[in-house]
């Protein structure tokens, strides 16, 4: 469920709600709609009186899977990740010509990069093109349809 609708459904019963970074990174939460949760305290279904504390550990939708190093000069697979940390894997390896798009329809410029999701890139993942090629990434905000790109928004 979305941070934002956890926490609706949750001060509606009566309880007070505390967020937490689920990742262990220690991430602040800037916006609830970006985040999902991942486990709380106490557990769903556990009888617990209005007023008590519920601890939501949340995290990203495109958290799992994320590459930690990509081979330099590889192209590696963005496709799913939030497009700072898709923008931060490829120069890793070694690109830096980097742009993006919405392909949502709407044209919109991505100001908040980690309020984006990568659902195409314009380089194969596995190829090895110039270091000067341009790479642009096809992305939605979080919470808009992903196609048949199979990622969590």
């Amino acid at each position: 469920m979305r941070l934002t609708e956890a926490k609706d459904v949750l001060t509606g019963q009566g309880y007070s709600v505390e967020v937490e970074d689920g990742s262990g990174r220690g991430r602040e939460v800037l916006e609830p709609l970006n985040w999902v949760v991942d486990a709380q305290l106490p557990e769903g279904g556990a009888r617990a009186p209005r007023g008590t504390r519920v601890l939501l550990k949340v995290g990203k939708p495109t958290d799992s899977g994320t590459p930690l190093s990509a081979m330099p000069g590889t192209v590696p697979d963005v496709v799913c990740l939030d497009l700072q940390s898709a923008q931060e894997v490829l120069r890793a390896a070694g690109f830096y010509n980097l742009g993006s798009e919405d392909v949502g329809g709407g044209g919109r410029l991505q100001v908040v990069d980690r309020n984006w999701v990568v659902l195409a890139q314009s380089a194969a993942a596995g190829s090895t093109p110039e270091k000067l090629t341009r790479i642009t990434l096809g992305v939605v905000k979080f919470g808009e349809p992903a196609g048949a790109s199979g990622c969590r928004t």
